[in-house]
């Protein structure tokens, strides 16, 4: 009960293709950020811009005081 020349080519063939793209995905994965450090670069973004809309309203109340 074995196998034919044909039939193991093709298991080969195919075996070698998922491993050379699975190889390609496991690089590609290997750059991304970890959910810990995505989180922590959010908040990050989060808070400066909560600074700078901060900052603006406090001008706006500024200006709004001496040009009525």
């Amino acid at each position: 009960m074995g196998i034919d020349e044909k039939k193991k080519r093709d298991i080969m063939f195919h075996a070698k293709k998922l491993l050379y793209y699975n190889e390609l995905l496991i690089k590609q994965c290997d750059g991304w950020l970890s959910a810990e450090e995505g989180n922590a670069n959010m908040i990050k973004v989060y808070m400066e811009k909560t600074e700078k809309n901060k900052k603006k309203n406090c001008i706006a109340m500024i200006f709004s005081k001496f040009f009525k």
